[in-house]
């Protein structure tokens, strides 16, 4: 973030972006000034989703804090989708007008293929809205308290703070990891992959990544 300094590789490729699209999300909803006290009550359930909104069915009744929450700690699908039902997906697809992002949502699609740059654009963007504005904050605080934290987060946690979000589809075999890494120069690192999600020798690429991309990083600085 400090250097400005962009290195990527295949980075124009597209695969299923799966959840990693969440946190951008729940970032635009924040920036609208949505009031996070607003109730909404459960009318969709995603399929073959295992989350608390799904366990919990449909009438039940959540705040939109709520709902953000679980959406980014838990990657809750059903959180998700009822988000969208709300609050819609004009001012989402607004802001990655803006940021050049080459993905929008639609009625049949609140997941869409995308590339490693139009995420890293995204991400960044948090990581700009979170220094000027406490939404954008708590948003971070989320992101750092996730119930799957095996991919960047496990390689780098023990040095610094590392707010992230993950995404995975078995059915696409996607595997993804994206994060903003609060180093003494932060930088914001994406990694999106053709692999079997959620496994120990999945893991391990991401691990071999972030440990090399830390030390460029850290090079980057030092000159």
């Amino acid at each position: 973030m400090d250097t400005n300094t962009l290195i990527c590789y295949n980075a124009d490729s597209k695969y299923g972006i799966c959840s990693t699209v969440k946190a951008p999300f729940c970032k635009n909803l924040l920036d609208q000034g949505i009031d996070l006290d607003d109730k909404v009550t459960i009318s969709v359930l995603w399929e073959n989703d295992g989350g608390e909104v799904s366990q919990n069915g449909i009438g039940k009744t959540y705040t939109a804090r709520d709902l953000i929450k679980l959406a980014i700690t838990q990657s809750d699908n059903s959180a998700y989708d009822n988000l969208i039902n709300k609050y819609g997906y004009g001012s989402f697809n607004q802001m990655n007008y803006s940021l050049g992002v080459g993905y929008d949502l639609g009625p049949s699609w609140i997941f869409n293929y995308g590339s490693a740059n139009d995420l890293l654009k995204q991400y960044e963007d948090i990581y700009r809205y979170a220094e000027k504005n406490d939404r954008g904050k708590w948003l971070i605080k989320l992101m750092t308290k996730t119930e799957l934290e095996t991919q960047i987060t496990a390689e780098l946690k023990d040095k610094y703070t590392v707010a992230h979000k993950y995404g995975s589809d078995w059915d696409q075999k996607c595997y993804h990891d994206c994060a903003i890494c609060y180093a003494d120069s932060p930088f914001v690192l994406v990694i999106m992959t053709t692999q079997v999600p959620e496994t120990e020798e999945s893991d391990k690429v991401f691990h071999r990544l972030a440990k090399q991309f830390d030390i460029i990083n850290s090079q980057l600085v030092a000159e």
